[in-house]
Formats: C-alpha cells, structure tokens, sequence
C-alpha cells in the first residue's frame, strides 16, 4: 500500500521548533529515456521524463 504524495512533501519535526526528522524514503518511478546511439553503437541518455510514480514506504531514521 502506497502513502500519500501530500506526506512525502509534509516537513516532519521531532518536536514543535525542533530539529527536522530525517526519513527514508522508498519509492517506484515510472519513466521514459530517450537514447541517442552513435555510429560506433555508444548509447547516450539525452533526456528522461518522469511519467509516474508512488511512494512504497516512509520510515524514520
């Protein structure tokens, strides 16, 4: 079950004032590459588009 995107973006505290709660984050994204390929057959990544993605799990560190 995923968790909202709103919580992933929420700044968490440890206390009201206090210093930031770090978190780790697991997610999935859905992409598109396009490639550019030499003459020789070198690839080269020349732009990547997000299309989707979810966050898995949220855990504090």
């Amino acid at each position: 079950m995923g968790v909202s995107q709103q919580a992933a973006e929420t700044r968490r505290r440890r206390t009201p004032g206090g210093d930031p709660t770090r978190f780790g984050v697991t997610r999935t994204t859905r992409a598109v590459g396009y490639v550019h390929l030499g003459p020789a057959g070198d690839a080269g990544a020349e732009e990547r588009d997000v299309v989707g993605g979810t966050i898995v799990t949220v855990s504090c560190r």
